[in-house]
């Protein structure tokens, strides 16, 4: 189980379990930028979280966001993680 205080740790020890690499395929847009990247787009407006190697994963969004993109994820990759909003 992943559950960290802030939605957003949880989110980034995700999609490094998941692989960064297996998520940066995906292509995720988020406002306009890829979820996940190798450079922090508009710093002065999106928040980035260091998921390590170099690459950023896009966190600006509310609880509710993270919680469809967690389920975008694991629907188009066939994981079959349980995820909830605890």
């Amino acid at each position: 189980m992943i559950q960290n205080n802030k939605v957003s740790d949880t989110m980034v020890e995700v999609v490094r379990t998941i692989g960064i690499e297996k998520v940066e395929q995906l292509g995720i847009i988020v406002f306009g930028y890829p979820f996940v990247s190798r450079v922090k787009y508009d710093e002065e407006t999106y928040t980035w979280s260091d998921l390590g190697n170099g690459w950023f994963l896009q966190t600006n969004t509310d609880t509710n966001k993270k919680f469809a993109q967690l389920n975008e994820i694991n629907d188009t990759l066939s994981l079959g993680l349980k995820i909830y909003l605890v």
